[in-house]
């Protein structure tokens, strides 16, 4: 597991550690894409900063784990657990993945500052 950074590969998909990506690791990163269900990836916002300067597109942990997050807090619902509607709202993730892109690569902002800025909006507009 010490090596597997290593390699070479399209996606890298880390879904067990946590503060796995420091300056030393991302160094020897050789893939293209970033994504993966493990919990707070980053060890800092600056490893975030210099896996973006590698050229490597990084998706949040917490935008690529929200799934598992909606698929829970569907039994919170009034109305119950809805299946069709955990689908919908599970399509969405997509759509929040293209924004966060899109703003990056308009604004040339690292994508872990963007999906924190589009989250922080959403907090705000949902008046909590």
């Amino acid at each position: 597991h010490k090596t597997i950074h290593h390699q070479q590969m399209h996606i890298y998909a880390p879904c067990a550690l946590g503060y796995e990506f420091s300056e030393k690791i991302i160094g020897t990163l050789n893939c293209e894409i970033i994504c993966g269900g493990a919990n707070n990836q980053l060890i800092d916002d600056e490893a975030g900063d210099q896996i973006s300067k590698r050229g490597i597109l990084y998706v949040p942990d917490y935008v690529a784990n929200a799934g598992g997050l909606i698929f829970v807090c569907e039994d919170l619902e009034q109305d119950g657990f809805n299946l069709d509607r955990v689908h919908s709202r599970l399509q969405n993730i997509k759509n929040t993945v293209k924004l966060i892109l899109d703003i990056s690569d308009k604004k040339g902002l690292p994508t872990h500052r963007v999906a924190d800025m589009v989250a922080l909006e959403r907090v705000e507009q949902a008046n909590l």
